[in-house]
Order: structure tokens, then C-alpha cells, then sequence
């Protein structure tokens, strides 16, 4: 084949690649910076948030777990609102990034239901579904689990 054969497309990809750590402030401003913009100039709200974060291994399964766990709320408060976790929503300034109806979706590891409550008690308070679960294709010595949370709801 010829090198005129193909024509080249050019597309605008929908796919940006950030690497760094989810708790900075300066990496979740470069996630912001990505989305589209609204015509007052602020990012637009999203759809669905996704999280496989998981922390670097330590060797400790419990450490590991807790430490990805906080990974988990860290993006919680990303996609709902910094004031998730604050049972009496005294503080309403903490927008998140999705939109009202949107979904989330986070992987975790099995550390307990006591170090697991904060999150879903988060996700059945910001979302009309929400449920905790072990998809069939993951091995049954692992502990990842997921959180889907869909229906979200501002507060």
C-alpha cells in the first residue's frame, strides 16, 4: 500500500491521561482543568466517576486496605462534594463534580464493615442506589470489592 491510501483524521480525543498523587490538591485541579466548559467559564458537571486508585502496597493487607479505603472517599468527595461524609451537611459549599442523576463507581478491599461504613454511608446519602458488592470475575482469595453508587442526588 501506497502511503496516500489512508487519509489522516484528525479528532479530538475524549481520553486524557493524568498521573500523580489523587490526594494533591494540584492533581485533582489538572482532572478540573481537563473537562469542558460551561459558558460561564466553570467545568461542566459529569456524568460518572470512576476510581481503580489503590495506594502503593506496603505489604500490610489491613494498611493496604485502609489506605486504599481513604483513596475511595478521597474520590467520593471529588464526585459528590467535600461534605459527603459530614452527617448533618452543615457545610454546603463542597460541590463535587457530578451531576444529579450521575454514578459512581470505586474498587476497594475488604477491611472490615466498620472501616467501610463511612463510604456507604455517603453513597445512601447522596444516592438513591447504592450497594457494595464482589462481581463474580474476581477471584475468590482476593478482597477487592466495588462500590456503585447511581441516582446522585445534591444536597
Amino acid at each position: 500500500m501506497n502511503s496516500g491510501t489512508f487519509k489522516s483524521i484528525e479528532k479530538e480525543s475524549n481520553f486524557h491521561f493524568i498521573q500523580g498523587d489523587f490526594t494533591s490538591n494540584d492533581i485533582k485541579k489538572d482532572i478540573v482543568n481537563i473537562l469542558p466548559r460551561s459558558s460561564s467559564g466553570t467545568a461542566d458537571y459529569v456524568d460518572c466517576i470512576i476510581s481503580d486508585m489503590a495506594a502503593n502496597f506496603t505489604g500490610d493487607k489491613m494498611t493496604d486496605a485502609l489506605r486504599t479505603m481513604n483513596l475511595c472517599e478521597e474520590a467520593m468527595m471529588f464526585a459528590a462534594g467535600s461534605n459527603c461524609f459530614d452527617e448533618l451537611n452543615i457545610d454546603d459549599h463542597g460541590m463535587g463534580l457530578l451531576r444529579p442523576g450521575g454514578s459512581f463507581l470505586c474498587k476497594y478491599f475488604a477491611c472490615g464493615r466498620d472501616n467501610e461504613k463511612d463510604l456507604m454511608t455517603a453513597a445512601k446519602s447522596r444516592f438513591k442506589y447504592s450497594m457494595m458488592m464482589k462481581p463474580p470475575a474476581s477471584r475468590k482469595e482476593s478482597a477487592e470489592m466495588y462500590l456503585f453508587a447511581t441516582g446522585f442526588m445534591i444536597k
